[in-house]
């Protein structure tokens, strides 16, 4: 019986050691860290979004201001939000980075 119970014990060090690794690292600290690298503050950027609009696609590409970058720790885990302040708009937005891009619009 010891010797399961040690076996036991070695598998579940071996699972946390695993997933504090993989999960926790440096390189991805949580959903979206790496657009973190391409975006920054002041960047014009985009994302989809539902149309308003029945007879259209399904989805229409909106346009913004990067505000600010935030980082959430929520009980489904850990990442990165968006404070993006859209065109037309006086009211900022929170969206996953994860859906962010920076927008072709110039100017």
């Amino acid at each position: 019986m010891s010797m399961i119970l040690q076996n036991l014990i070695m598998m579940a060090q071996d699972i946390e050691k695993l997933i504090k690794s993989k999960f926790k690292s440096i390189k991805n600290d949580g959903l979206g860290h790496s657009k973190t690298f391409t975006l920054q503050i002041g960047d014009i950027v985009a994302w989809d979004s539902w149309s308003e609009m029945l007879d259209t696609n399904v989805f229409e590409e909106k346009n913004g201001i990067l505000m600010d970058i935030l980082f959430e720790s929520r009980t489904s885990g850990q990442g990165y939000v968006a404070k993006i302040l859209p065109f037309g708009s006086n009211l900022p937005i929170l969206l996953p980075l994860i859906i962010v891009r920076k927008s072709k619009l110039r100017n």
